[in-house]
Formats: structure tokens, C-alpha cells, sequence
């Protein structure tokens, strides 16, 4: 068990903001829209069918103190959706535990504007099984007719001892394993004739690996935040097709 330090939530909101600050020139119309209007390849790949995820850091993870802090962009296209479609999907907390496989209970909180509040229960599986609840504020955008960005945060993540169990127990925020304490996804949705192109840019912090407890720990940490995007993406785009 650990403990979310200070320095280390201050590490990743200072990251954080530098990301936000990165994408904002893309929002705000001072660099291309899309990471992948400057990557022909990698666009060409996305248009064919491809999910493309890469590491946005050398191996996409990042040390700050007491933490990692990881750093992921993932890009596809969902032919022959609108732009709307795709708003919608990720909007609509209630339905988002039958699109994502991670997400085992969900439900919509509070809804205001473009501000949308959410709840998920979340299940991490792999050397070890970790549960954890998550309320998740989001926002979606519009920038100019065919464009939209979307920022959702967590704004509280606990860890859940014995979960579905009469002795279910929800541990205080930044205790417990710490595969995972904060999260920030960015995604930026652009119109094309035949279907959308969609961005998603993901920031993580977990704890750092501890001595003697790679094996089980590693897993985990590593290959969380690049397997949660590919599965995010294939939920998101198969949900898109089947509201058509």
C-alpha cells in the first residue's frame, strides 16, 4: 500500500497544464487541429481502419517525484459518423459501462450546459485485480462548425478494498495500491466528408514501481495506460457506428 503525496499531485497538475496549454494552440486554431493533420502517415493509417496509440514521452511514461506520470495519444476514424455522434457517446456516462470493458458500473451525475458530471466503477485486471470509483467532470466544445474538443478530469478516485462483498470498502483518496490516483483525457473530434476523426491525449499519475514488487506491480503500471486507450478508442468508435 502507498500514499499520494503532495509533490507528486503537484508534479502532475503542473504537466497537466503544459499539455493543456500545447492543445490549446490546436483548439485555438494556431497550429493544425489534429496531431494527425501533421503525421500523413499515421493518418493514412487511422483512415484505413487502424486505432493509432503512441507514447507522447520516450516510452510514454514520465518520473516525477513519488509518481509516474504517463502520457498517451491515441487516434482513429469512425467512417460515416458526425461529429455529434461521437459528443454524444462520450457524453452519456449512463450507457459508458456498455461500451468500455473497464468500466463495470457508470451513470451521469449532473448535467449543465457543456459540463457533464459522471460516476464510474472501474476494474483493472492483470498480475492484480484492482477496483476503483471515479467521479469524472467533462466538457465538450464546440470550436468552429465541424470541430470539437472535449477535457474530462477526475476529480476523485478511491480504490475499492473487497468490492461486491459485505465488506466492500471504499479507502480514502490517494491510499490503496496507487495504479492509479489522477487522470485527464483531451479529445479533439474533427469533421471529414466520409466520417470523424477523433484524438484522444490521456495523462495518468500512479505511483512508482517498488522495489521487489516489479513482477506483479509492473504489468500493471506499464501497460495500463496503453491498453485503457486502445480499449477506449474500439468502444467508443463501435458505439459511434451503432447509433447510426
Amino acid at each position: 500500500m502507498t500514499t499520494l503525496s503532495p509533490k507528486a499531485n503537484s508534479a502532475f497538475e503542473q504537466y497537466d497544464a503544459k499539455v493543456r496549454a500545447e492543445l490549446q494552440q490546436r483548439w485555438q486554431g494556431r497550429r493544425s487541429y489534429l496531431w494527425l493533420d501533421e503525421h500523413a502517415q499515421e493518418k493514412k493509417s487511422a483512415h484505413g481502419g487502424q486505432s493509432v496509440v503512441l507514447p507522447m514521452s520516450d516510452d510514454g511514461s514520465v518520473s516525477v517525484p513519488d509518481g509516474l506520470v504517463y502520457d498517451w495519444l491515441g487516434a482513429m476514424f469512425v467512417p460515416g459518423a458526425k461529429v455529434e455522434q461521437v459528443v454524444n457517446v462520450l457524453e452519456d456516462f449512463n450507457k459508458h459501462k456498455e461500451y468500455y470493458p473497464e468500466v463495470i458500473a457508470s451513470r451521469t451525475v449532473e448535467r449543465s450546459g457543456n459540463m457533464v458530471r459522471g460516476r464510474w466503477r472501474l476494474r483493472k485486471k492483470s498480475a492484480i485485480t484492482v477496483v476503483l470509483d471515479a467521479d469524472v467532470t467533462a466538457r465538450y466544445s464546440q470550436d468552429k462548425p465541424g470541430d470539437w474538443h472535449g477535457e474530462s478530469a477526475s476529480t476523485k478516485v478511491s480504490e475499492i478494498e473487497d468490492p461486491g462483498t459485505a465488506t466492500e470498502r471504499e479507502l480514502p483518496p490517494g491510499q490503496g495500491h496507487g495504479f492509479l490516483w489522477r487522470f485527464t483525457a483531451y479529445w479533439s473530434l474533427e469533421q471529414a466528408p466520409d466520417g470523424v476523426y477523433a484524438e484522444c491525449r490521456t495523462l495518468s499519475l500512479s505511483r512508482t514501481v517498488p522495489l521487489g514488487l516489479g513482477w506483479a506491480v509492473q504489468p500493471i503500471i506499464k501497460n495500463m495506460p496503453r491498453e485503457s486507450l486502445l480499449s477506449t478508442l474500439a468502444g467508443t468508435r463501435k458505439a459511434v457506428i451503432h447509433s447510426h
